[in-house]
């Protein structure tokens, strides 16, 4: 056998060798497959139409960039999105623009947020008492 491998001499595994392989591949597929269905349930992110801030105006760019972002993030609050995010908006386009000494910037995207969606809960049955007694509610 080569050291540390639990290969065979000749190279090829042993059938118990490949019969523990394949049932390791099966196991982490298994754990893998689960994990995945789990996070699925998880959150759902929901976007709703366009938003374009107005024009977002200060000395430097950076600044107008958040002026813009601020006043897209108030829009998209009053376009019924809860809780709208930059950070995770669609199809986002932030452009800025030297104008008279100035920044002048505008943002432009597809606001959208997390919703929370729990699983399905199943029913509980209740065990009945230890005394065999029902008591009635």
């Amino acid at each position: 056998m080569a050291p540390g491998y639990g290969l065979a001499k000749n190279g090829p595994l042993s059938q118990v060798q490949s019969g523990m392989v394949f049932s390791c591949m099966v196991g982490t597929i298994a754990a893998v497959g689960v994990v995945s269905a789990d996070a699925a349930w998880a959150a759902v992110r929901v976007c709703r139409g366009h938003v374009t801030s107005d024009v977002g105006s200060a000395a430097r760019e950076i600044e107008a960039k958040r002026a813009a972002i601020r006043d897209w993030t108030r829009k998209a609050k009053s376009a019924q999105i809860p809780h709208p995010s930059w950070r995770i908006a669609n199809l986002k386009v932030l452009r800025c623009v030297p104008y008279g000494g100035r920044f002048d910037c505008v943002a432009h995207a597809v606001p959208c947020t997390i919703k929370q969606k729990p699983p399905p809960r199943r029913p509980r049955k209740l065990a009945p008492p230890a005394d065999g007694n029902a008591v009635d509610t």
